[in-house]
């Protein structure tokens, strides 16, 4: 990737304001744990073009990696306001809302991101993890196990699920998968 970053200055001295080798510079620093360099990549292909959605993005996931969650709602929005058909967009807003506490919001969000795309694991999985109604969630988790059936996080939390609704026998052997699959990973 540090070959990478040489390549991007190499272009960026050609052509200074590409925005798109500005947001690939971005995306290689946050690659290499670099956060507040890649914004800056961001925000300067922003201010080149303000609709470059990917930036617009980037910037969202970056600014809640930095758990600076109220600003990356706006770059969300922004995003989806530009390309209202990204699943992706409104997962990851769906996990900033939960971390903001704005769960019935979150949920809503997973549910758009589960209309764009029926098979996004991920809407699946977190949609489950922040239901009250432990049905719903224990057919999230089913969902999420019929698109990937090892995940261990899926049958933890199904375990988990079920457990809460009385099937002590049924959540054990839920446990019992995820443990085999990935015996450190829970504890």
């Amino acid at each position: 990737l540090t070959e990478a970053l040489s390549c991007f200055d190499n272009a960026l001295a050609i052509s200074p304001n590409n925005p798109d080798t500005l947001y690939h510079k971005g995306l290689t620093l946050l690659s290499l744990s670099n956060p507040t360099e890649a914004l800056s990549y961001f925000d300067r292909a922003l201010a080149i073009n303000p609709i470059h959605f990917d930036s617009l993005f980037k910037k969202a996931v970056t600014l809640g990696k930095l758990n600076r969650h109220t600003e990356a709602l706006a770059y969300f929005d922004a995003a989806i306001s530009i390309n209202a058909q990204n699943a992706e967009a409104y997962y990851h807003k769906g996990q900033t809302l939960a971390k903001l506490g704005q769960t019935n919001d979150a949920i809503l969000c997973m549910d758009k991101a589960l209309e764009l795309n029926p098979k996004y694991y991920d809407a699946f999985y977190h949609k489950g993890t922040l239901l009250s109604n432990l049905t719903e969630a224990l057919s999230c988790f089913d969902n999420a196990l019929a698109i990937s059936p090892n995940n261990p996080d899926a049958l933890y939390h199904k375990g988990l699920t079920l457990l809460s609704l009385s099937n002590p026998t049924e959540a054990l052997s839920y446990f019992d998968r995820a443990l085999a699959i990935n015996p450190t990973h829970f504890d």
